[in-house]
């Protein structure tokens, strides 16, 4: 088979390549490739061997898809034009894997007048890309796009995704080249020579096809050097400007749709969160100001207790008892005064909405929630207790240690606020053996089984209480909690009514234990 090629870029048939034979009895692998039937068309022994396979029919016959980087690669040289010889970094895919190496290509014409490309692969040939082989090792492999530079600025490697982004340019193309501007590649390689890192939003001309448009790209530069061998390159990695803008208007636009959603289903937006020992207000929309005239600003580090407190406010037990628990609650009311007290013909009725916000790990952190105006108060809210409950509860409410209130089954049924502050789960219906580890378990409930059968304690009686822990996972401020657990009945005859109450333990204490708690325990993250 002849080859011909022509010089200014046009193929004709005025010069020849060095013959088949001459190329045949090469040492490196070289092939040609026919850029109509998309496949190898001839190959000397030494790329029979690069390319595995046994004979040059076999060779001819192997198939690459059109998306294959050379077959690519190949393409781009041909709309190119040139009929130059160039060397061009490519990473090929074979039977072992991705391979990064160097090709020496041209573009000419195959005997039967079909355009083609000559390809010799370059390697160990006193060029740099033998000394970077793990550089190009570890740009291949990374999920971003990565380019690889000698310290003069020429290029070497370029891994999938920077052969997306930015093109195949020729190995003798330079980061000069593809800023289109020496003196500010001059610049951020001898920054990161001096440095080790230089970082510039850059203009980009990625491809050398003639329809290719200049982009924007974030490029940071990073010196790296091979300890075994002390040579140094200098890695690229280049971000899309276009795409990164893109997120960012993505991201700005789904916020400002979250809003106005929220807008149109709500007068006002809060958030609370985790600080000092209790939920605080962490932001307020400015829809709060315009309904109630508290400034949004002044809110900031406050409890919905405190905020109650200082505007002269009452809370609702199932207002208190959603904002003890874990669980998202709806439309739950507030009868807000403007002076003069609850009573007052200016009182406003808002109904508010929140959902827990927690980390990855399950623990809350806070509220986000909505409020709005209503016509007139609720006339029943999902959270809220019965009355005579609440009443109970608000006996212990400012009380110095924990209290919970239980049903005959043990389930909870009202928490104080110390009870609240200390917990992070929902506690209303809850098992109160659920809430403590899971060595507890079975303690606690015998102590139910023996108080509700008549044999248990009664408040008179002398009683150490329980040891037990309460995880660090079902805790305010993350760490374990060693308390000590008393369960009391309340009900003088009939229905039993239990009531828990946890403190937490003195340093002396915590050696004692009741004869049917275990002999010792250590807290542990449960």
């Amino acid at each position: 088979m002849d080859v011909e090629y022509g010089g200014n870029g046009a193929l004709n048939a005025d010069d020849a390549v060095p013959g088949l034979d001459v190329l045949q009895e090469a040492n490196h692998p070289v092939w040609l490739w026919d850029l109509h039937r998309q496949r190898i068309s001839w190959g000397n022994g030494a790329a029979l061997t690069f390319w595995q396979e046994e004979t040059l029919l076999d060779l001819i016959e192997h198939e690459f898809d059109p998306a294959d980087p050379m077959a690519a690669l190949f393409t781009e040289i041909q709309q190119a034009g040139s009929s130059e010889s160039a060397l061009y970094p490519i990473t090929l895919d074979l039977l072992e894997g991705r391979r990064p190496v160097t090709l020496r290509c041209r573009l000419l014409m195959l005997d039967d007048g079909q355009p083609g490309i000559l390809a010799e692969l370059i390697e160990d040939t006193g060029l740099e890309a033998g000394r970077f082989t793990r550089f190009g090792q570890m740009v291949e492999q990374a999920p971003l796009a990565l380019s690889l530079f000698n310290l003069e600025g020429r290029l070497l490697y370029q891994n999938p995704k920077a052969d997306r982004l930015l093109g195949r340019s020729a190995a003798n193309a330079s980061l000069a080249a593809l800023l289109g501007d020496s003196e500010l590649a001059e610049i951020l390689l001898g920054k990161a020579a001096r440095s080790g890192t230089a970082s510039r939003l850059v203009e980009v001309k990625g491809s050398e096809t003639k329809d290719a448009v200049p982009f924007l790209c974030r490029l940071t530069l990073r010196k790296v050097e091979d300890p075994e061998t002390g040579a140094g390159a200098v890695v690229a990695l280049w971000r899309d400007a276009a795409m990164r803008n893109a997120a960012l208007e993505t991201a700005a636009g789904e916020k400002a749709e979250l809003k106005a959603l929220l807008d149109a289903v709500s007068d006002f937006q809060w958030r609370m969160a985790y600080r000092d020992g209790a939920m605080r207000f962490t932001s307020m929309s400015d829809g709060f100001e315009a309904l109630t005239g508290v400034k949004a600003e002044t809110l900031e580090g406050l409890s919905f207790e405190e905020l109650a407190l200082r505007e002269n406010v009452e809370l609702s037990p199932a207002l208190r008892q959603a904002l003890a628990g874990g669980s998202p609650w709806r439309d739950i009311g507030l009868a807000w005064s403007k002076g003069g007290g609850a009573e007052n013909k200016d009182a406003l009725h808002l109904s508010f909405s929140a959902v827990p916000l927690r980390t990855r790990e399950g623990r809350q952190t806070g509220w986000a929630g909505i409020g709005k105006r209503i016509a007139a108060p609720l006339e029943k809210t999902p959270a809220a207790p019965s009355s005579s409950l609440s009443e109970d509860i608000a006996l212990f409410e400012t009380l110095k240690f924990g209290v919970l209130l239980l049903d005959a089954k043990g389930t909870v049924t009202g928490a104080n606020a110390y009870a609240r502050q200390i917990f992070n789960i929902p506690l209303h219906g809850m098992a109160v053996s659920d809430g403590f580890s899971l060595q507890d378990k079975n303690i606690i409930e015998r102590e139910l089984d023996a108080l509700c059968g008549g044999n248990g304690l009664m408040p008179e009686k002398d009683d150490t209480g329980l040891s037990v822990l309460l995880p660090a996972a079902r805790t305010r401020t993350g760490t374990d909690q060693p308390l000590r657990l008393f369960l009391f009945d309340r009900a003088a005859e009939g229905t039993p009514r239990p009531l828990a109450v946890f403190l937490k333990p003195q340093a002396k204490s915590l050696a004692a234990r009741r004869p049917c708690a275990p002999p010792s325990r250590k807290p542990s993250t449960r």
